[in-house]
């Protein structure tokens, strides 16, 4: 409940900064990306379907790494420092990546936000238990 609470209320933050319409459900989906010394997280995007909204993380156990967010008309990027307790909404479309870890540790918990309408319309049954309702 915590988790789901602080990932609810940065989303409406985010869509009031942007004056963009809230609405009354969304459902999040959730995982840790648990790294040690060497290991990286590789260039990707959460957008794969037609339900695809916002994403996010949020750093737990961080200290010296970065997400890289690609601009996608341009040649260039930009790069975030992860902060403990640090949370980063992107739109799920937009590819990013992480420096390598040269610390024995890096935790984040990253998510998906999809709004009602695409989870009822997109997700299928055997893949709803995967979802919390925020």
């Amino acid at each position: 409940k915590f988790l789901k609470d602080i990932i609810r209320k940065k989303h409406d933050d985010f869509s009031n900064i942007l004056e963009y319409e809230i609405g009354d459900t969304y459902y999040v989906q959730c995982w840790a990306n648990v790294m040690r010394k060497g290991e990286q997280i590789k260039t990707h995007s959460h957008a794969k379907n037609n339900y695809s909204y916002l994403s996010g993380h949020i750093c737990v156990h961080t200290e010296n790494t970065n997400t890289h967010y690609i601009a996608p008309y341009f040649i260039n990027e930009f790069s975030s420092k992860n902060e403990l307790g640090k949370i980063t909404l992107f739109p799920s479309w937009l590819r990013h990546y992480t420096d390598e870890v040269n610390t024995d540790l890096r935790i984040t918990i990253a998510f998906d936000i999809i709004e009602e309408e695409s989870f009822n319309k997109y997700v299928f049954d055997d893949m709803k238990n995967h979802w919390e309702k925020i």
